[in-house]
């Protein structure tokens, strides 16, 4: 489980700009400089700032870098308010992915809420999302659907054991500290 106290990774340059002002925050209508995940580049929610472990902030930081062609990186480390936490949306995707109803007490909750997005029960919810046509959907259309259901498990205790790895803010977070790193 993911702690108070968690990082961001991104470039030296833009590193430097948020903790200036003290603030990490969503990107807003800037374009996403995310290229990973499970939806294959689909952009991170513009409204949540997304955070994570240290070892994860590394990597992502390394990715952004590679992508800006930079060897200057940054990460950032935040103090996480787990009352504005949302669920990352690569987290309900594996969850929908690789159980089924009834398979548990958390992961019932994740196919309530997916349940509660298509107005459906549970195992009707598991039928259309297994359902063959569903898998021609696009990475879009996909990866907006889980960010929607992400949004419905709100009860900050059931987000926080959701997040094993990484967990989006839905309000900006005071950096703490900053470090940085020549990246290869």
């Amino acid at each position: 489980m993911l702690g108070d106290k968690l990082y961001h990774g991104t470039t030296a340059s833009l590193g430097h700009r948020i903790a200036v002002g003290g603030w990490l925050t969503s990107r807003g209508t800037r374009p996403s400089n995310w290229e990973g995940g499970l939806f294959g580049g689909e952009p991170s929610a513009e409204d949540l700032v997304y955070v994570t472990d240290r070892e994860g902030a590394l990597y992502y930081m390394k990715e952004i870098c590679r992508r800006d062609k930079t060897n200057r990186g940054a990460i950032l480390k935040v103090e996480m308010d787990w009352m504005n936490a949302v669920v990352d949306e690569d987290v309900i995707a594996d969850i929908l992915v690789h159980t089924k109803p009834g398979s548990g007490k958390l992961t019932d909750k994740v196919w309530r809420a997916y349940a509660k997005f298509l107005g459906a029960t549970p195992g009707v919810a598991y039928e259309i999302f297994n359902d063959a046509d569903m898998q021609h959907e696009s990475d879009s259309a996909y990866a907006q659907d889980m960010k929607d259901v992400a949004r419905l498990i709100t009860n900050s205790r059931l987000v926080r054991e959701l997040s094993k790895g990484t967990v989006a803010s839905a309000m900006p977070l005071r950096v703490l500290e900053i470090e940085y790193f020549r990246v290869k």
